[in-house]
């Protein structure tokens, strides 16, 4: 057939607990399709993605680029040279498997609002993540159209350790609410906050994206927008596997939007007086 039945996954992080539902759904598709799954970690850097793909181009079939942080001229090039399917980054002509992030950030934006708070932090993630600059953008928007005051610090390394750098910045900023990049970010931010016997959700109200394992373990259970990770990773192997079994563009199957949705849990509450 001159085909491997094999697809390349690259994964930014794999200690990421997102990675894993992920990995979970694109294995459960590629497995009932009679493909084996090769993964690589380019440990959030474009240079490991980019020599990490060159080594699978020969080996795979297709390939699915999770939180890709290669430069958006060398994926649109890796495209035209076989299958491939973005997560979490839109590039224009490639296909791509989104989470709605204006959807789940105006749900989480006015759930702040409504609880009281008329000051936000952003705590940002990677300056390369493409899904950090549409958040941020999202959270902007809905600030203004809510008419309260919002500010970003970083970018940050989008881990625990990232996130408990930022206590200072943001207690500096006397905002009432804070919004982190991720579910691993947010914990990070909690556990030095109370290292430092700053309340929550008393004194700030803490929020993050992704709803991984873990946002409901944590105390207080971390409030998270999240959107279904195992039918993302699904998705993104099935078009890969379309356009394999094709031969129109692959960039002609974008998919829609996964839908996101807001999991109130005790780290947010009524902003304090």
């Amino acid at each position: 057939t001159g085909k491997t039945q094999m697809l390349g996954l690259l994964v930014a992080d794999i200690t990421n607990p997102v990675v894993f539902d992920v990995l979970r759904g694109a294995e459960q598709e590629a497995a009932a399709a009679g493909y084996t799954l090769v993964i690589a970690n380019s440990q959030e850097s474009g240079t490991k993605e980019n020599a990490a793909v060159e080594r699978l181009l020969s080996s795979v079939d297709g390939i699915v680029l999770a939180t890709s942080r290669m430069p958006t001229p060398r994926v649109v090039d890796l495209a035209r040279r076989k299958p491939l399917v973005l997560m979490n980054r839109a590039v224009e002509g490639v296909a791509s498997v989104l989470p709605d992030v204006e959807s789940g950030v105006n749900q989480l934006v006015t759930h702040l609002y409504d609880a009281g708070h008329r000051s936000l932090v952003y705590l940002e993630g990677p300056s390369s993540s493409w899904i950090n600059a549409r958040r941020w953008e999202a959270i902007l928007n809905a600030a203004e159209r809510l008419n309260i005051a919002v500010v970003a610090v970083g970018p940050n390394a989008p881990t625990i350790a990232g996130g408990r750098t930022t206590l200072r910045q943001v207690m500096a900023s006397h905002a009432t609410a804070v919004i982190a990049y991720n579910a691993l970010m947010a914990i990070g931010f909690m556990q030095e906050a109370s290292a430092n016997q700053i309340s929550i959700p008393d004194r700030l109200s803490v929020t993050g994206f992704d709803n991984i394992f873990g946002t409901e373990l944590v105390v207080p259970a971390l409030t998270t927008v999240g959107t279904d990770l195992v039918q993302a990773g699904r998705q993104a192997v099935a078009m890969t596997l379309a356009a394999i079994n094709s031969d129109e563009s692959p960039g002609k199957r974008a998919s829609g939007l996964m839908p996101t949705n807001l999991f109130i849990r005790g780290s947010s509450g009524t902003a304090p007086r």
